[in-house]
């Protein structure tokens, strides 16, 4: 039992003695809310509220709590209850900046952070940082590079900032700068199977395969999960002339991803290249029982067995 869940404990003890307590009543609130029983968090702001119309950090919290229940439109009339209580409440600015954010709202969110850096003296980084991933996401790379720049002259080694530029050197091939940016965050986050993905991507492109092999191998590690490394891992091996090695990466893959509609057909393919006909027949079969609109991907679904399979699956269906 953690911290919270004995606080709890205590705090509703303290509430049945005393059910009028303010502080109890908040802190109640603010538990509820650390052991993720948003509904009952809720209430219990909403009690708090009712003698404390005017507490910013209650009505903070409330917009927290709908954000993580991805309530946007809830959320974001909390945090203008917060501002209406306190025009220059910083965080009810940050806030509302994620909010527009998540709603792919990029000018709304933009103008929230900005509005926030303006109350904090221009010195947090991850603001500036998040400001740039705006950019970003509006494929307005030249001002997402200025500002994720500015936030890495705060804190030179904020994350967000350093995969925003690796990211962006990397969709403008300049595969070396990209490289020097994942390697900052692998320095310093070595658990992260993104960076390692990303990091292999990097490699494939430079050429450097031996490395490539390793970033990948090292992701699927951490994460055999990580559906998207196992296909780029198998990838590499079928690109340098491996197939059957592919097969079988992609045959370890669904140890733990038996259910993947996309493991099943790119081992179909890679079955029908070396011309084993009854594997790519009986892996097709298993792929479109699992998702049958990703056959339309694969070229190799005009040939009359692959034709026959498909229309099978479509009477049956």
């Amino acid at each position: 039992m953690g911290k919270y869940e004995i606080s709890i404990d205590y705090f509703e003890k303290a509430h049945e003695y005393d059910n009028t307590d303010l502080d109890t009543i908040y802190e109640i609130a603010f538990t509820y809310e650390k052991i993720d029983r948003d509904d009952e968090s809720i209430t219990f702001y909403k009690m708090y509220l009712e003698e404390e119309p005017f507490s910013k950090e209650a009505w903070l919290e409330i917009g927290v709590i709908y954000f993580k229940k991805s309530e946007y439109k809830k959320a974001l009339e909390s945090y203008d209850f917060a501002i209406t209580n306190d025009e220059n409440y910083s965080d009810a600015y940050f806030n509302k900046g994620n909010t527009f954010a998540e709603m792919e709202k990029f000018d709304e969110a933009i103008k929230m952070y900005k509005h926030f850096l303006k109350l904090e003296k221009n010195e947090n980084s991850v603001a500036y940082s998040y400001i740039g991933s705006c950019y970003k996401d509006m494929k307005d790379f030249k001002n997402a590079e200025k500002y994720y720049k500015i936030s890495l002259k705060i804190e030179g080694d904020l994350e967000e900032a350093l995969f925003g530029m690796a990211y962006i050197k990397f969709l403008k091939s300049k595969f070396l700068e990209s490289l020097f940016y994942i390697k900052r965050i692998i320095n310093f986050n070595k658990k992260d199977t993104r960076f390692y993905f990303f990091l292999g991507k990097i490699y494939i492109e430079l050429k450097i395969f031996e490395e490539a092999f390793m970033s990948l191998k090292k992701t699927i590690k951490l994460d055999p999960y990580y559906v998207e490394a196992w296909l780029e891992y198998s990838n590499l091996f079928y690109e340098n002339g491996q197939v059957f090695n592919a097969i079988n990466v992609l045959k370890d893959a669904l140890c733990f991803n038996i259910k993947n509609a996309e493991i099943n057909y790119r081992i179909s393919e890679y079955f029908f290249i070396v011309k084993n006909e009854e594997e790519a027949y009986k892996f097709f079969e298993n792929a479109i029982a699992l998702n049958f609109k990703k056959h339309i991907n694969y070229s190799f679904k005009k040939k009359p067995y692959f034709k026959f399979l498909i229309s099978k699956y479509k009477k049956s269906n």
